[in-house]
Parts: C-alpha cells; sequence; structure tokens
C-alpha cells in the first residue's frame, strides 16, 4: 500500500473519531439541563433516546371529527 493511501486512511479515522468523541460526548454536556451520569447516558441524549418511555398508561385519542373517508 502506498504512503498517501495508508495516510488517508489514518487521517479518516482520526477524524471520525473525533467527530464521533465531539457529537456523541461533548456537545450533549454543554447543555445546562443535562446532568450527566456517565458516558452511556451522553450517547443516548445524542442519540435521542428519551430518559423514561412513558409514566404510565397511554392515554386515549380524542377524535375532533366523525368523518370516515
Amino acid at each position: 500500500m502506498s504512503r498517501g493511501i495508508l495516510w488517508s486512511i489514518v487521517t479518516l479515522a482520526a477524524l471520525t473519531l473525533v467527530t464521533i468523541a465531539i457529537g456523541f460526548l461533548w456537545l450533549p454536556s454543554a447543555h445546562a439541563d443535562f446532568t450527566a451520569k456517565g458516558v452511556w447516558d451522553m450517547i443516548c441524549r445524542a442519540a435521542g433516546v428519551p430518559e423514561s418511555w412513558g409514566s404510565g398508561p397511554a392515554k386515549p385519542t380524542v377524535r375532533s371529527t366523525q368523518v370516515v373517508l
């Protein structure tokens, strides 16, 4: 493998790791309302996973019309 290809692969891997660290670790912890319990919580918050999935049974939907298509 030539030195140019090897250098490109190493650079791409380093940029990927830096981007992942910024997006999943640093940016989520920059919000004032976030209390970090660990790296996994930071990753879940960055990915958009809710803190809790619900607090009870689902509320019934309210129909605004009786029209049937």
